[in-house]
């Protein structure tokens, strides 16, 4: 929560702060908990790979990804950034778009 108040206070781009793109394509980010669930569920299904395997990568437990996934607890930011090792390309931006 307080990199996307970060984020928009300067009007910087999360894949621009991570460096997952050389570009600032800024575009304000709501924090949406139905909406960040939906995107981590579909990035995974996308990828086919399991919660088991999603969490190994992150080193976090499943349940914890798993409660990522159903919405009862914000990604953590370190975890956020974890799933640009495990997805090419990636976009940090899209997690919190619909």
């Amino acid at each position: 929560t307080r990199i996307i108040a970060f984020a928009n206070h300067y009007k910087i781009s999360l894949d621009y702060i991570f460096e997952l793109s050389s570009r600032n394509n800024y575009v304000p980010l709501t924090i949406n908990p139905k909406t960040i669930s939906e995107n981590l569920l579909r990035l995974r299904k996308a990828n086919n790979m399991t919660q088991q395997e999603v969490s190994r990568r992150l080193n976090i437990s499943t349940g914890t990804y798993c409660d990522y996934e159903n919405g009862k607890n914000l990604i953590k930011t370190n975890a956020l950034y974890g799933l640009t090792t495990i997805y090419k390309p990636f976009s940090l931006d899209k997690i919190f778009k619909k």
